[in-house]
């Protein structure tokens, strides 16, 4: 998308209340929070998820990262792109014509998933799509995330390390046209790494690790397995992404069908300039 630097906050760190956007569609309703504008269905969507969704990204934005300067560049640059988040139930929100067009509509978020008992489902769904669509402000910001040209980026490189060793399967995405197909690999690609400096893909509590990455769970085994890929990772994404709490990751699960979603806190407005 063109940028919109007038569309820039201030403070860069900003929670908007719930409200109507008729400009997205009919019964619609918006949040901004950090730099991402929440979309959903007003009639579906309860406070208390909405307030999941917005803590797990104050938490992953936290001021407590290696970089803040270069953090607040990547929010920065989610104002600049106008990114939507879609949250949702059901089936995907159909957006007007005129404002997707003059938007950048990433993935959709699912809340209230029909794992049943499986949270890790649920958790794997919002951390998945919230770490996509922040991945759109570092591409802007790390030229080594760059879909300006994939292939001669340092991330394409660090994928190609990845599948040489076996870490990294992306014969499920050959279907998928060439330009689009790069793109999501490297997306789904950051998510693995996140995941793993996290250490949440097969941690004996939220598993949520498949097929698709093995044999990489940690930084450490990173840094032995995949050198490449752990310079990248330490020296981008790394620097500005924190971990949120155990007890908000752990919370995410219980936003799925079936089950009663934990009390909620808004997260408080952060005064960074």
């Amino acid at each position: 998308m063109k940028e919109c630097s007038e569309c820039i906050n201030s403070p860069l760190k900003f929670i908007s209340d719930i409200n109507p956007l008729p400009s997205a569609g009919s019964s619609l309703v918006s949040m901004m929070v950090n730099g991402l504008r929440l979309v959903g269905r007003k009639s579906t969507e309860s406070y208390v998820r909405w307030c999941w969704v917005a803590k797990v990204i104050t938490e992953i934005l936290n001021d407590d990262v290696v970089d803040l300067d270069t953090q607040k560049d990547v929010i920065r640059n989610l104002y600049k792109r106008k990114v939507i988040a879609s949250v949702t139930v059901g089936k995907r929100i159909e957006f007007k014509d005129s404002f997707a067009d003059t938007n950048s509509i990433c993935d959709t978020l699912y809340v209230k998933s029909e794992d049943g008992d499986n949270a890790s489902g649920q958790i794997s769904e919002i951390l998945e799509h919230i770490l996509h669509f922040i991945h759109i402000g570092e591409r802007y910001v790390f030229s080594q995330w760059s879909i300006k040209s994939e292939t001669s980026t340092d991330a394409w490189e660090a994928v190609q390390e990845a599948v040489d060793k076996k870490v990294y399967d992306i014969s499920g995405y050959s279907q998928i046209p060439e330009e689009e197909r790069r793109r999501i690999i490297l997306q789904e690609f950051h998510f693995w790494l996140v995941c793993a400096d996290w250490i949440v893909l097969n941690d004996g509590e939220f598993n949520l690790g498949f097929g698709e990455w093995q044999g990489v769970n940690n930084l450490k085994e990173m840094e032995e397995k995949l050198p490449k890929t752990y310079i990248l990772y330490t020296t981008t994404t790394g620097k500005v992404l924190r971990k949120p709490s155990i007890n908000t990751i752990r919370s995410l699960g219980f936003l799925r069908q079936g089950s009663t979603p934990k009390s909620c806190i808004m997260p408080k407005l952060q005064d960074t300039k």
